[in-house]
């Protein structure tokens, strides 16, 4: 079985995740944090708060969102740039598709420039 393109694109690796929140930098606009650095591979995370979020059904919809908006935009355009990049989801109530949409375009352009 081929493993897919998202499975290789994955931040797994603890050491990896460790140094992406100690040495990376951070961009921040509501309801998103970025974390990145660069690497010799993108590589991806998405984290939702079980503190924010207590409902693990929700907590699943914005990391479903993320990915969904990532890996359908984004992941693409990361080939000439190759960073580690974790996304921190702050809010504590549920928010839009395309006001999730809007803040992962204004922090994506604020690292490519």
């Amino acid at each position: 079985m081929p493993i897919s393109k998202r499975k290789l694109q994955t931040l797994v690796d603890p050491r990896d995740i460790n140094e992406l929140f100690v040495k990376g930098k951070h961009k921040q606009l509501f309801p998103l944090r970025i974390h990145y650095f660069s690497a010799q591979q993108t590589k991806t995370l998405f984290s939702v708060s079980k503190k924010k979020l207590p409902r693990a059904v929700d907590r699943n919809k914005v990391k479903r969102i993320l990915k969904d908006l990532y890996f359908e935009k984004y992941s693409k355009e990361q080939d000439k740039q190759k960073y580690h990049l974790g996304f921190v989801y702050l809010s504590s109530k549920l928010i839009s598709h395309k006001e999730i949409s809007k803040c992962m375009e204004g922090l994506m352009n604020k690292i490519n420039q």
